[in-house]
C-alpha cells in the first residue's frame, strides 16, 4: 500500500478490545438481541471507534462475500432476519472468464487452478445472477467497465441510491488514505481507475465454438449489458465438447500430478453441461447497474 508500496495500515489492538468491550456491555444491557449480526456490526463499530470515527454519521455497512456460496453462508447463518441490500460486480463475459485462467496459471505455476475453479468462474458468469435473485433482495450492478470509464457517473449513482455523501475518497482506489494497487494473483500494479480501459481476452483460451456457445447462451445479458458480439447466428444450446479453457485447466491437473483434483475433471465436466447452457438463462432478470444510461 501507499505511493511506493511500503506502507501499511494498523489500529491499536488494546484501544479495539475496550471499544468492543463497551459496546458490548451498552448493548446486552439495552437487552438486545446477542445475534451474530449485532456481534459483527460491534467488530466494525469497534474498528471505526478506533480509526477515530464518529459512528453515528455511519449509513451502511458493506461486507464482500466475495464468492456466491459464501454469500448463501453469510445470509443464512449471519444476517438472519436482518434487511440487506446485494450489489454485485460483472465484466464482460468472456473476459471474465479468460482473465482468471490467465493470472492463475501463471500465478504459482497454476497450482490452486484445477476443474473445480474453472467450473466455478464459468458458473459465476453465466448463473451469477439468477443465483443471487433467489435471495429475493434488491439487487444492482456494478460493470467494471463503467466503474473505469465513467466512474463519477458510478459513484454519484451510487450515492444518490443510499443517501451518502459524495466525497472524494469514493472515487480513488485506497484504503484509510493508502493508495491500494491490486492483488497478486493478477501480476499488475493497478493505479486506481483506468480512464483507458478497454474490453479485451485472450483468444486462445476459447474454441471458435466456445465462443459462439457463449455468446449465444448469454445474447439477452449482452445486449442488456451492451456489450459487443464477435460471432453472429450462433444457435449453439449446449456444448457438449470440452471448451478449450477446460482443457488448459485439465492439462495443468495432470501436470501437478494431484490424484483428487484429477479425479474431480469428469465430475465438473458433467456439472458444467447440465447446468452452463442455453436453458439455465430462462427467464433470467437483468438488475441495472450503478451508472448505466
Amino acid at each position: 500500500m501507499g505511493e511506493n508500496k511500503d506502507q501499511h495500515y494498523f489500529v491499536d489492538k488494546e484501544k479495539f478490545i475496550k471499544n468492543f468491550s463497551k459496546l458490548f456491555k451498552k448493548k446486552n444491557k439495552s437487552n438486545l438481541n446477542n445475534s451474530l449480526y449485532e456481534n459483527l456490526l460491534m467488530l466494525h463499530e469497534a474498528y471505526l471507534l478506533t480509526c477515530g470515527h464518529d459512528i453515528n454519521k455511519k449509513k451502511i455497512m458493506i461486507i464482500n462475500c466475495h464468492i456466491i456460496d459464501q454469500t448463501k453462508f453469510f445470509i443464512k447463518r449471519i444476517m438472519g432476519n436482518v434487511d440487506f441490500e446485494i450489489i454485485h460486480t460483472i465484466r464482460n463475459p468472456l473476459s471474465a472468464i479468460s482473465s482468471p485462467v490467465n493470472n492463475w496459471l501463471k500465478y504459482n505455476s497454476g497450482k490452486f487452478f484445477f476443474a473445480r475453479e474453472i467450473y466455478f468462474h464459468l458458473d459465476l458468469v453465466i448463473n451469477g445472477i439468477k443465483k443471487l435473485a433467489k435471495f429475493n433482495k434488491k439487487i444492482f450492478l456494478i460493470q467494471l467497465e463503467i466503474l473505469h470509464k465513467n466512474n463519477l457517473s458510478v459513484m454519484d449513482d451510487f450515492c444518490k441510491t443510499y443517501n451518502l455523501r459524495d466525497e472524494e475518497c469514493l472515487k480513488k482506489s485506497t484504503f484509510h488514505n493508502l493508495k491500494w494497487w491490486g492483488d497478486i494473483v493478477s501480476g499488475k500494479d493497478l493505479n486506481g481507475i483506468n480512464k483507458d480501459f478497454n474490453i479485451s481476452f485472450d483468444q486462445k483460451n476459447f474454441f471458435r465454438r466456445d465462443i459462439k456457445f457463449l455468446e449465444f447462451i448469454l445474447k439477452d445479458y449482452i445486449v442488456f449489458y451492451k456489450y459487443k458480439f464477435t460471432t453472429k447466428n450462433s444457435s449453439i444450446f449446449f456444448n457438449f465438447l470440452p471448451m478449450k479453457c477446460e482443457l488448459l485447466i485439465w492439462k495443468n491437473t495432470l501436470k501437478h500430478k494431484n490424484i483428487k483434483h484429477i479425479l474431480s475433471i469428469p465430475f465438473f465436466y458433467i456439472k458444467r453441461l447440465i447446468f452452463i447452457n442455453k436453458f439455465s438463462q430462462k427467464n433470467l432478470n437483468m438488475p441495472r447497474t450503478f451508472g448505466m444510461e
